[in-house]
């Protein structure tokens, strides 16, 4: 949301891009209707190359019980933990669900490396969710599939934003080639790419999380 006079300048030489490209490639369409509205690149100059999940690294897997620590359940989050991530909102949805509506079957983990894992444990510990909320760290292939195999559902809470309304969550993509059930926030290029294959709650909501 910066302006100034190298904003400005970005812009400039983005146009001058568009306009000089034979061929305008961008991974989905949120972002090839930015190309052909702010660029004014003409349609048939505009391609969209997607990104996917790997089938060699991500395919159905034996679930590990041993995952949900001793809980019926499990709501699994992976990824890199960020502050732009919105994890908080699933610390805030684990509480209201845990300490409020009395769930003691439901155990969370939140898969992967990042710079606040440590804050982010400690505000699960802060609320009473340390034995609830499961931060592993970073997680191999294989230790990938087992979380998705394990959990029975997996959420992903990017906020809504101009940045992320034009991203592909190539985490959801993960959990869905696995056949899981996901519940995320109405971003516009996931509902476009998802339709009504997941669950959406309410944009940062994390009651309705």
């Amino acid at each position: 949301e910066r302006r100034g006079p190298l904003h400005s300048v970005l812009l400039g030489l983005e146009r001058a891009a568009f306009r000089t490209a034979d061929v305008v490639m961008t991974v989905n369409d949120s972002c090839a209707d930015l190309v052909r509205e702010r660029g004014e690149v003409a349609h048939e100059r505009v391609h969209v190359v997607r990104n996917c999940p790997d089938p060699g690294r991500f395919f159905p897997a034996a679930p590990v019980p041993a995952l949900r620590r001793g809980r019926e359940h499990l709501v699994l989050w992976l990824g890199h933990i960020a502050r732009k991530e919105g994890l908080d909102l699933l610390i805030d949805a684990a509480d209201e669900l845990v300490n409020r509506r009395g769930r003691s079957d439901v155990a969370f983990a939140i898969v992967g490396p990042g710079t606040v894992r440590a804050e982010l444990a400690e505000a699960a510990q802060a609320r009473g969710l340390g034995d609830v909320v499961h931060l592993p760290g970073e997680a191999d292939d294989g230790r990938l599939r087992e979380y998705i195999a394990t959990a029975h559902v997996c959420v992903s809470v990017d906020p809504r934003n101009a940045l992320n309304d034009r991203s592909l969550m190539i985490k959801v993509l993960e959990y869905m080639i696995m056949g899981k059930a996901v519940v995320q926030f109405p971003l516009l290029e996931m509902q476009r790419t998802c339709g009504d294959a997941t669950a959406y709650a309410r944009d940062a909501d994390p009651l309705d999380l």
